[in-house]
């Protein structure tokens, strides 16, 4: 095989790979979604095969994923799979092959986790969100980060969507180096969750925050009262 089609293969793969992990998906969930075996997923993803077309546009339909961007890695990751309460009918038309859900988008994050609707008051937006992002609805809610502990993955004012479902949650050990909303005081915050080995290590993307690593013991239950699922620009 030419070296021009294997670094294609290669980049391609870990194009997939870097969508399915901003998901917190296993290979076996998003295979399924997908349609097509792990085992082929993974070929995929080690820079063996191509998806073929079929696959490419069942990803697009289910996630917004952007074939452009899968392909060549130019333009938006994403065609517009979340649309701000504000501008919902107008892009109505655009989305109408999706499947949509509202998940409210929240003033306040200090009772995050309940499993009941929240109070109007401390929602202040909708958004609408293609279904397959969110498998927990009514454990779902949106927010948007302030500061820069998580720059540049995640910056401030961007939303942020938050599966607070116990299933989401546990165990512990599946949420390791992905981003969660973890209570800090009398808020809750993003960071990164890391399982070492006596130690769950909760840290920030970003060093020259200021924020300093805490690290608990592997015998306490981490402050995790939430999964991040999705983040993007606020549209």
């Amino acid at each position: 095989m030419k070296p021009e089609r294997l670094d294609l293969l290669k980049e391609f793969g870990e194009r997939l790979q870097l969508f399915r992990l901003s998901l917190g998906q296993t290979m076996r969930e998003f295979s399924d979604v997908a349609g097509i075996s792990a085992p082929s997923l993974a070929a995929v993803e080690a820079g063996k095969n191509f998806l073929s077309t079929e696959y490419i546009v069942q990803l697009f339909q289910a996630y917004g994923l952007s074939p452009t961007w899968l392909l060549t890695g130019y333009g938006p990751r994403i065609v517009q799979p979340i649309i701000n309460g504000q501008v919902a009918e107008l892009a109505g038309e655009y989305n109408a092959g999706y499947p949509l859900i509202r998940v409210p988008i929240l003033s306040s994050f200090l009772s995050l986790g309940e499993p009941v609707p929240q109070p109007k008051e401390r929602i202040k937006d909708w958004a609408q969100v293609i279904k397959p992002l969110v498998p927990h609805p009514r454990h779902t809610y949106g927010l948007h980060a302030r500061g820069d502990s998580m720059h540049p993955i995640i910056q401030d004012g961007w939303l942020v969507l938050v599966d607070t479902h116990e299933d989401a949650i546990r165990p512990y050990e599946q949420q390791s180096g992905k981003p969660v909303a973890v209570r800090l005081g009398e808020g809750v915050s993003i960071k990164w969750m890391d399982a070492g080995k006596s130690d769950w290590i909760i840290h920030a993307e970003n060093q020259a925050s200021g924020f300093k690593p805490l690290r608990i013991p592997r015998q306490v239950d981490p402050p995790v009262v939430g999964r991040v699922i999705w983040w993007c620009p606020s549209i």
